[in-house]
């Protein structure tokens, strides 16, 4: 890149990985440094030569999004929402600047129930495509099928096992799937060093050693996979013998047993607990992870031995012809019932641990006159066992849905309900989830009719005063823009702020309903081959049905029936959906970098509880913006503000990280625009102890007026960063509190002439839509922009000159 420009805009793009050419609005771009998924571009004329920014800078783009939908096979890891999702929780887990050592204790327990969850989603899938390819095909279908009863048994039961093996093992390959290992960064850092800086500066993310990893993630990733193979090795046999409990089915379960107890136990190498330990601590620590890693390959191949040894007993498989003796297999429903309840238990003890922990954590709930307030954590701090619940909840109807699509394909029951009594009565919990949706879309109908007229009279007191800019020599039409136009997206935008309440109305519905399950089906424990449902009592009971409950006359419309059969069309649509999102993802760039947006942001954080998720991508983006933006320094060795990080949405959140691993005189010399930005709004609602009030108002104070963000009011995923509290509309009217030089103070708002940008400080509100002309013949935009094209509101370029200092 020429180095004539006096200074250097280099921006970050957000979700979705915005294509560089949109991203510096020009169509011709060419690489100007980075390689793989981690580029920089810059915009070329026809003959190849770099042209400057509007104010003679040097424009750079930032483009990372390949990270997570740089491939075609990315497009599968829609599969692995539900791991994204657990490991994701164990960052929301709140940290306590004391540590006393009883919340220390509770956060290991909290990670250890996490790591026991994560593993019970691995096999839950698992479990899914076994039942689906043993018990399904091989037993129930094929014998009878035209296309495979002339097969031998045998042989089928063996490509189905081999089948379901590598389904695991393609697992353990998805998640692994990455262009580089985990750049160092630490600089030479000792760890305790670099944790002494972190805790100064608010957040882990400044710690360089945060973006290294788990140390542990290869041993956990090879655990997960002992696991699965084990299952399936279980699972496996009993279809050979449904009535055995044979030497093969024992030892592939108590090994899988202490499989899981291992990774219960395995710890977390870089958590707060290790680093209270003394010399002796950190060595019995090291020596038993050291034991551990030798021990996972050890299951590994003992996951394969026992697969191996279920196979050679299959010769001789003979199904009953009859296909009414081909009954589920009951080893499956004891399967069934034992992860569900592990789920079950292991969400309820991380609630009590999660209890624990906000406890003993002041942050989790400051009074509502301390501007950390507006910081605070979603739902009091509980936010990790919510959306631990969650995965669990999604990534059962998940594993459901495989099997309920194949039997109702196979024509394997009468109804396109559930093929064994568990899955009937997940059919049915996601029939009753309907309802729940349906209440919540009622609920949200009655509020935005309650806020239109308030939002109305929001909407046109914003646009009082506001005019067209930047005319240029041609005449404008006076600009008359139809506030209603504007109300619905900003209802919109404020849908964010009930986030928690509907994520725990849908926890909470999940939780009672797989309590009812688990009470209705608990005889199963004592008589597996012929039991009954225990009906439990008052409307409790309606939380919980199985297919006995089902009429048998088709014209009989029962509530259950209705209800189980209208689950049973909602998991075959999320199988179809999910089906038809990987596959648009397979065929084009623009549709995969539409179904990984979820990655963008869960794949931020590092492998802590999860092994199969994609790598995070934070390792490298943080590594690469920091390093480009101390080139430029160098390159511009002026004591001036030399370069401006422009940052999208969750490029906020890389921006945010990177800066805060500079030095103090590299950050000095740099300038952060931010728009579209989640580092109030949810960031530190979701990630406490990483992005929060201290984090925030200590980047802002060391960077010296230098970190603007600019927001819409009809931006339904971010807001505000740097102000709060905003009160009232118009000149002399409009307050808020804002950061003054790292300090929280309440003023009175300014208000720009013309464009209508509201400051509250350093937070600038954008009208939208904003009267800009974007073609100055047919006059003034009426265009809604929303979360997207920030760069083209004028209040960009002010924001811009403003940071630079002109």
């Amino acid at each position: 890149m020429s180095t004539d420009a006096e200074w250097v805009e280099l921006r970050v793009h957000g979700v979705s990985g915005t294509p560089p050419e949109s991203l510096l609005a020009h169509p011709h771009v060419a690489q100007t440094d980075g390689g793989g998924a981690s580029r920089f571009f810059s915009a070329v004329d026809s003959d190849g030569a770099i042209l400057p920014g509007k104010d003679g800078q040097a424009l750079e783009a930032y483009h990372w999004g390949h990270y997570t939908s740089g491939t075609s096979w990315q497009a599968l890891w829609l599969l692995l929402v539900p791991f994204g999702l657990i490991n994701a929780a164990q960052f929301m887990v709140p940290a306590p600047a004391s540590r006393p050592q009883r919340s220390v204790n509770a956060q290991a327990a909290a990670s250890a129930l996490l790591r026991l969850l994560a593993l019970l989603l691995t096999l839950l899938l698992v479990f899914a495509v076994g039942l689906t390819l043993m018990d399904l095909v091989a037993w129930r279908w094929a014998p009878s099928s035209r296309q495979l009863a002339s097969w031998n048994p045998s042989a089928v039961l063996m490509l189905a096992t081999l089948f379901t093996a590598a389904v695991v093992v393609g697992l353990w390959l998805l998640g692994r799937i990455t262009a580089t290992s985990a750049p160092n960064i630490t600089g030479g850092m000792t760890p305790e060093e670099a944790r002494a800086r972190a805790e100064k500066r608010g957040t882990p993310l400044a710690d360089p050693y945060f973006y290294q990893g788990t140390s542990d993630s290869p041993i956990l990733s090879r655990l997960h996979l002992a696991a699965a193979l084990l299952l399936v090795a279980a699972m496996a046999r009993w279809v050979r013998e449904p009535e055995s409990d044979g030497v093969t089915v024992w030892v592939s379960l108590v090994l899988l047993l202490a499989v899981v107890v291992v990774v219960v136990l395995l710890g977390d190498p870089e958590s707060l607990a290790v680093a209270d330990l003394d010399d002796k601590g950190l060595r019995m620590r090291a020596t038993w992870h050291a034991a551990v890693a030798r021990l996972s390959w050890i299951a590994v191949a003992a996951g394969v031995v026992m697969i191996g040894r279920s196979m050679a007993q299959m010769p001789g498989f003979t199904p009953p012809k009859n296909p009414d003796q081909r009954v589920p297999i009951e080893g499956y429903e004891l399967i069934s019932v034992i992860l569900l309840l592990a789920g079950v238990v292991g969400v309820c003890a991380l609630v009590l641990v999660n209890w624990r922990i906000v406890a003993t954590t002041p942050s989790t709930t400051p009074a509502a006159d301390d501007p950390a307030w507006y910081f605070r954590p979603y739902a009091r701090g509980w936010a990790a066992s919510v959306v631990a619940a969650l995965a669990v909840f999604v990534g059962v109807g998940l594993s459901a849905s495989l099997p309920t699509t194949v039997s109702s394909v196979l024509h394997l029951s009468r109804s396109k309900v559930g093929v064994t009594p568990m899955l009937d009565r997940v059919s049915y919990a996601w029939g009753l989830t309907f309802f729940v949706v349906l209440g919540i879309g009622l609920w949200l109908l009655g509020d935005f009719v309650a806020r239109r007229a308030k939002l109305a009279a929001r909407a046109r007191a914003m646009f009082v005063g506001a005019a067209p800019v930047d005319a240029g020599d041609y005449a404008v039409p006076p600009w008359h823009p139809d506030a209603g136009s504007a109300v619905l997206a900003m209802w919109i935008a404020r849908l964010k702020n009930h986030i928690p309440a509907i994520a725990l109305t849908f926890v909470g519905t999940g939780v009672a309903m797989s309590l009812a399950i688990v009470y209705e089906i608990h005889p199963a424990w004592d008589d597996p081959r012929d039991w009954r449902p225990h009906p439990a009592w008052g409307w409790f009971d309606q939380l919980s049905a199985g297919r006995e409950r089902v009429s048998i006359s088709p014209a009989v419309s029962s509530f259950s029936n209705v209800t189980m059969v209208g689950g049973a069309w909602m998991l075959l649509g999320l199988a179809a959906l999910i089906v038809f999102l990987a596959r648009r993802g397979f065929k084009t760039d623009t549709s995969r970098r539409g179904v990984n947006v979820v990655w963008d942001v869960i794949s931020f954080w590092p492998h802590a509880v999860h092994p199969f998720v994609p790598k995070p991508y934070s390792q490298h983006t943080v590594m690469h913006l920091r390093k480009r933006i101390k080139q430029h320094l160098a390159t511009h060795p002026d004591s001036g503000r030399d370069v401006i990080v422009s940052a999208h949405s969750q490029g906020s959140l890389i921006a945010f990280a990177s800066l805060h691993l500079l030095s103090d005189d590299q950050r000095a010399r740099v300038g952060l625009l931010t728009y579209g930005s989640q580092l109030r709004q949810i960031f530190p609602r979701a990630f406490p102890a990483y992005v929060n009030y201290d984090s925030v108002s200590r980047l802002h104070l060391d960077l010296h007026g230098g970190w603007i963000n600019l927001y819409r009011e009809t931006d339904p995923l971010a807001g505000p960063v740097l102000s709060w509290n905003h009160l009232g509309e118009g000149t002399d009217l409009a307050t808020s509190g804002r950061f003054v030089a790292g300090t929280a103070v309440e003023a009175v708002d300014e208000y720009v002439g013309g464009s209508g940008v509201r400051r509250s400080g350093d937070d600038w509100r954008l009208l939208d839509p904003a009267p800009v002309t974007t073609d100055d013949q047919y006059g003034p935009s009426t265009r809604l922009f929303g979360h997207s094209d920030y760069f083209l509101d004028p209040a960009y370029r002010v924001a811009l000159r403003k940071l630079r200092g002109l």
